[in-house]
């Protein structure tokens, strides 16, 4: 039997719509191009009055009122190349900010650079108060390091013994640098936003730089024993300062803090190890662990004044280890020159006549590349401070760092003043924010604040325990805590 199909029956539409009913919308598919996307619209904000309740108290704040006595033209920035002989590009921000030291102080440039003042942020940006002469510059910049050698044995303290003053051998180097500036930017200074407070910033970390400070972002490092803290192990916990200008409703102000950052023990690299590795001898430290520990950490050795950057540990000891020595003056070659092979050891000893207690059976460090070895026994070498400990600290050491580094309010209040004292000073001294008439207030900026009443606890009974001096007393009450 074939079944039929039965055509849909619709009801009939009403006439009326009953006032009790509410029509409901068809909303169309995902899929359908026509579908409005509601986003939930965003709450009102609400401006908060000032509290009423509590006591009113006087508040001293870390801020510093900057006042600028004349309209300030407009600064330009630059994007800056700093080049070697060979075309490669230098990375390194200390030798950057050398270049550019030398480009700014040198009577050479003047000229080029209409005598403007460069602010120099280490990275790739420069500030001019005004325009330079072209967009587009370029200048060969020529260093000459001096670095002097003593000829004879030296003291515990690296200075000459007796005589040996007038053996000392004064070397000068030259390097050649290309540096590369192309107009970036104009920034506008009549009013104090973010590209123009960047600049301000800039100023005060290229001041530190320039009085030998550990700069990490506006937080400014001294070498001064006064700052270091001992956690343990070769690090020292270094205690600085945050400076920084802040553009808030009342103005211009100069923000300061207090910081903590860690750092290698400098001193005798060997010092260094005993500590780290927690070893009374030297011929107990495990070099291999010593090599990892030590690479890319800055060095002066005694008997120069010149650094280095340690790329590594010799295979063999100071006593083994040969490299090629070239001698002058020989009468058995024909242009004069002999090349022979002699050991670290030997060539100190011997030839520079300086005594060796304890390196003969020690690796040499290495401060040379790849090719080219340079090998220094280890007790001639000294970390240089101020350089950051990159490892991850213990347990034990995060807890010295928060015991030791804490600061009463009076020790704190009596810092932030003397700092502020010092960077006025700096401020109303540098050629570019003097000639715009910068000031800064010696006091701390006060503001109104108010003293809540201490919340109360309930007991189960309903008694309320009131606390004193901050904190609640709860010794032999009875809480409910059903």
């Amino acid at each position: 039997m074939e079944l039929v199909k039965q055509p849909d029956i619709l009801l009939p539409p009403l006439d009326t719509i009953p006032l009790n009913v509410v029509p409901i919308r068809m909303v169309p598919p995902k899929e359908s191009p026509v579908m409005e996307i509601v986003k939930p619209k965003a709450a009102p904000v609400i401006s908060h009055l000032p509290g009423l309740k509590g006591r009113r108290v006087c508040l001293l704040t870390n801020l510093f009122n900057v006042t600028v006595a004349r309209a300030i033209d407009d600064l330009y920035h630059y994007d800056i190349s700093i080049f070697r002989e060979d075309g490669s590009e230098i990375t390194s921000k200390n030798i950057k900010r050398a270049v550019v030291e030398e480009l700014s102080g040198s009577e050479m440039y003047k000229q080029e650079l209409s005598g403007k003042t460069l602010v120099y942020d280490g990275v790739g940006s420069l500030f001019t108060l005004g325009p330079l002469p072209q967009n587009n510059l370029e200048f060969s910049v020529v260093m000459v390091r001096k670095s002097i050698r003593k000829g004879s044995s030296v003291g515990g303290d690296g200075s000459p013994n007796g005589n040996d003053q007038k053996r000392q051998k004064i070397a000068f180097h030259s390097r050649a640098f290309k540096v590369e500036m192309r107009f970036a930017s104009q920034i506008s200074m009549k009013s104090f936003n973010e590209r123009s407070l960047r600049v301000l910033n800039t100023i005060l970390q290229q001041q530190a730089s320039r009085k030998g400070c550990l700069v990490v972002g506006q937080s400014f490092f001294l070498h001064e024993q006064s700052n270091y803290i001992d956690l343990g192990g070769g690090v020292l916990g270094c205690r600085g300062f945050f400076s920084s200008f802040r553009a808030l409703q009342g103005g211009l102000f100069l923000n300061h803090d207090m910081s903590m950052t860690t750092t290698i023990q400098s001193g005798a690299v060997v010092d260094f190890l005993l500590s780290n590795q927690n070893v009374k001898t030297p011929f107990n430290i495990d070099w291999s662990k010593a090599s990892r520990t030590l690479k890319n950490m800055r060095i002066r050795v005694k008997h120069l004044n010149q650094e280095f950057r340690i790329t590594g540990l010799s295979e063999r000891s100071c006593k083994e280890q040969k490299f090629p020595l070239e001698l002058r003056g020989a009468s058995d070659s024909i242009d004069g020159v002999k090349t022979i092979q002699t050991t670290v050891y030997d060539y100190f000893v011997t030839t520079r006549t300086i005594s060796l207690c304890y390196s003969e059976k020690l690796p040499c460090i290495n401060v040379g590349k790849p090719n080219r070895a340079i090998y220094f026994p280890v007790e001639l070498c000294y970390l240089v401070p101020l350089q950051r400990n990159k490892n991850e600290l213990t347990v034990y050491q995060r807890t010295a760092m928060v015991t030791k580094s804490s600061q009463k309010p009076e020790e704190l209040l009596k810092i932030l003043t003397n700092v502020s004292m010092r960077i006025k000073h700096e401020v109303e001294t540098d050629p570019l924010l003097q000639s715009c008439g910068f000031n800064i207030n010696s006091s701390l900026v006060q503001a109104e604040g108010r003293v809540l009443p201490a919340p109360r606890l309930k007991k189960g009974n309903g008694e309320h325990i009131i606390p004193r001096n901050g904190w609640w007393n709860i010794k032999d009450k009875v809480i409910d805590i059903t």
